[in-house]
């Protein structure tokens, strides 16, 4: 990261040396976009009752799972990822491939008591999810 801020901080001074208005006015419409980015968030946040939280969806993805929603755009073939081993589901116990009421019941329980105002889990079926959202 600091060598990333040291390109920046370089690059940034080329153009200071090229063109000290062009500098300014990006300055300024990067200051404003941020701040108009800052406060959306904040408002959002406070409008609709959000809190930060981290999405877990996206670690240990299979090639199949990651297929749906996205694209990978590039010159060289990637491999195909189908360990599921370090998905974060399957590592902390929250993936399910068999109905069991009981075992998903007691991680919302758990979170229920601990205060946690969410809990996440995944199924490796729509109709596993469907038999859960209708069962609880």
């Amino acid at each position: 990261m600091k060598v990333f801020r040291k390109i920046l901080a370089v690059i940034a001074i080329l153009i200071l040396m090229l063109n000290t208005s062009a500098l300014t006015v990006i300055s300024t419409a990067v200051d404003i976009v941020k701040n108009q980015i800052d406060a959306s968030k904040v408002k959002g946040i406070i409008e609709i009752g959000l809190e930060k939280y981290v999405n877990y969806n996206y670690l240990g993805m299979t090639s199949e799972e990651i297929s749906i929603s996205h694209q990978a755009e590039v010159a060289f073939e990637l491999p195909e990822c189908i360990a599921v081993d370090n998905n974060y589901y399957v590592h902390e116990g929250m993936y399910f491939s068999t109905w069991d009421p009981d075992v998903i019941g007691a991680l919302y329980a758990d979170a229920w008591q601990e205060g946690n105002k969410r809990v996440s889990v995944k199924f490796s079926t729509q109709e596993l999810y469907e038999k859960a959202v209708d069962f609880f």
